[in-house]
Order: structure tokens, then C-alpha cells, then sequence
């Protein structure tokens, strides 16, 4: 596993596990460089990030992620504020600042430890609701669900 910085930031019960893995070896604080083969992936290149120095790796294939940087742009672009990285602000009821905008999912700063489908989902529940609810109050319709 080729990692460019010296520690993971992901969810500590899935690091110990793939750590207890004989068969994972790690490289961090390294960047893949080069990616080698005819018809399958055969070598890859890594850079160390610390002294620059290369290894050649012999491997049967690859597997690529390389993060996730939300895409909120048209989100700022309208008004929408974002935290300091770059997520959608939302309150417990997914509501943006901006009055009858909401959001759901990985582009918010909400359960931030948690980016799954089944919170996105939960999330999308939750802001469906307060949209309705919204739609309600503007029509003047104070029974909502």
C-alpha cells in the first residue's frame, strides 16, 4: 500500500485491519510514479516523498484512490458556506445558510468520520424531510409530517 503521507487518516478499525494483513506491506510518506505493463499492470514505480529516492515493485495489478475532495463549488458560487475544507456547512436538519437550500451526503461537514452510502442516505432522508417541511411553511401549511 502506497501512501504519500506517514499516517492514515481513515476510520481506525479499518487501518488496524488491513495492519494485521501478513500480505500488505506499506509505503509511506511515497508516491507511484510510473505504472508499468502490456495487457495487465506488471511494475510500478515509488517515489519516496523524504529522500526521493525509487523503488521498482513487481505486481499483478493495481488499485487506485486517491481521496476525495468535495465538489461544492457551485455550492460557493451561490452563496453556500463551506468549512475550512472545503464541505458544506449544514445544521442537524441539513440546512445550508442560505434559506430553502439543503445538502446531504459527502459533500458535508456532518458525520465527517462516517463518509458511507448508509449515512449520505440518512442524510438525504433528514434534508427531504426539512425540504418538505420548508415548502410547507411558505405555502402557509403548518401541519407538515
Amino acid at each position: 500500500m502506497v501512501h504519500r503521507r506517514d499516517e492514515f487518516r481513515a476510520q481506525p478499525i479499518y487501518v488496524k485491519l488491513v495492519k494485521e494483513k501478513p500480505n500488505v506491506e506499506f509505503l509511506l510518506n511515497s508516491r507511484v510514479t510510473k505504472i508499468e505493463g502490456e495487457k495487465l499492470v506488471r511494475r510500478v514505480t515509488v517515489e519516496s516523498l523524504k529522500d526521493g529516492k525509487t523503488t521498482e515493485l513487481e505486481v499483478d495489478g493495481i488499485f487506485i484512490e486517491i481521496g476525495f475532495d468535495p465538489d461544492v463549488e457551485f455550492a460557493k458560487r451561490n452563496g453556500i458556506e463551506t468549512d475550512e475544507f472545503g464541505y458544506i456547512k449544514v445544521d442537524e436538519w441539513m440546512r445550508t445558510n442560505v434559506p430553502g437550500v439543503f445538502a446531504a451526503g459527502d459533500c458535508t461537514q456532518m458525520w465527517i468520520g462516517f463518509r458511507q452510502v448508509v449515512t449520505a442516505a440518512a442524510q438525504a432522508a433528514v434534508a427531504a424531510h426539512s425540504a418538505y417541511n420548508y415548502i410547507n411553511e411558505l405555502k402557509g401549511n403548518t401541519g407538515g409530517a
